[in-house]
């Protein structure tokens, strides 16, 4: 009999972002997903100490990542894909599916600036994830944040971080990351969305088929939203800034931040809740907010 697959796991590349890991694995644990790939983009020093507790519990599966040309060399010669070797957060993601695929029903590839949350009565992230076995995914929207005055890094981005954007500002919150059901991904076709088999697509968390990929035409935060702590504290961005794009974007800066804080007019409590809430280990969600 084969052995059955655990439902949910998690692909991250995560670099320097050493103290922000245990919050993000603790949250995500807690809310169901069963493992957790982290892709070291040559931290310094490695992550390897840090996640060993985890590693040991069988939770955390850790890779420290090659250069870009080795990546793409990589994935050329077990998948004939061709990647571009700038595009270190998509070789990384290809790999998790490539290597770890087999092993889920669903992966999702975020960034640990993302938290999900369930925004519905749903009790857990594997409950919820049953409703979509028969769709090549489900999208999860945005919900951003800005820095809520902070200048110092804060201890908990969960609890800390309250200003957002309104869910209709300029468009940020039709963007997507997606939870990939493993029976029908082909591969990741960009850090927001797959390629998926024929007659399969992504849909809403409302079951909507998402049309433009990467985007959907409206937010929908109906069983879940994914909160992006885009920017943080000072400290935070200022970090982030000298951290680079792992897809060789054009970055962002002080013009940046001062649209996302100047836009961050709407006060969210998704993510003290969600803290809350997990730690008062209780899985009674609201949707009060949306």
């Amino acid at each position: 009999m084969p052995e059955a697959k655990a439902v949910g796991g998690r692909c991250a590349i995560v670099k320097d972002q050493h103290e922000d890991l245990p919050e993000w694995l603790g949250y995500h644990e807690w809310l169901g997903v069963s493992h957790f790939y982290i892709m070291d983009d040559q931290s310094d020093p490695p992550l390897d100490q840090l996640l060993q507790p985890y590693i040991e519990r069988g939770l955390v599966t850790h890779r420290r990542l090659e250069d870009g040309p080795t990546m793409a060399g990589d994935l050329k010669n077990r998948t004939c894909m061709l990647m571009n070797p700038d595009w270190r957060q998509l070789c990384a993601y290809n790999m998790c599916l490539h290597d770890h695929g087999h092993k889920h029903q669903f992966m999702s590839f975020t960034d640990i600036d993302e938290f999900l949350v369930i925004t519905d009565s749903t009790p857990d992230l594997p409950t919820l994830l049953q409703d979509y076995e028969g769709y090549g995914g489900v999208a999860a929207n945005w919900r951003s944040f800005g820095s809520s005055g902070f200048k110092q890094r804060q201890p908990s981005t969960l609890s800390s971080y309250i200003s957002c954007l309104p869910i209709n500002a300029y468009g940020a919150h039709t963007q997507i990351k997606s939870i990939v059901n493993m029976a029908h991904a082909v591969r990741l076709a960009g850090v927001h969305h797959a390629s998926y088999a024929p007659g399969y697509f992504a849909v809403t968390a409302s079951g909507q088929p998402v049309l433009n990929e990467t985007h959907t035409s409206a937010p929908d935060y109906s069983r879940l939203a994914l909160l992006h702590y885009v920017v943080k504290s000072r400290e935070d961005f200022a970090n982030k800034v000298w951290r680079g794009d792992a897809m060789k974007g054009p970055g962002k800066g002080e013009l940046y931040w001062k649209k996302i804080n100047d836009l961050s007019t709407v006060t969210c409590f998704d993510g003290l809740h969600a803290e809350q809430r997990w730690r008062g280990n209780t899985k009674s969600h609201s949707a009060a907010s949306y």
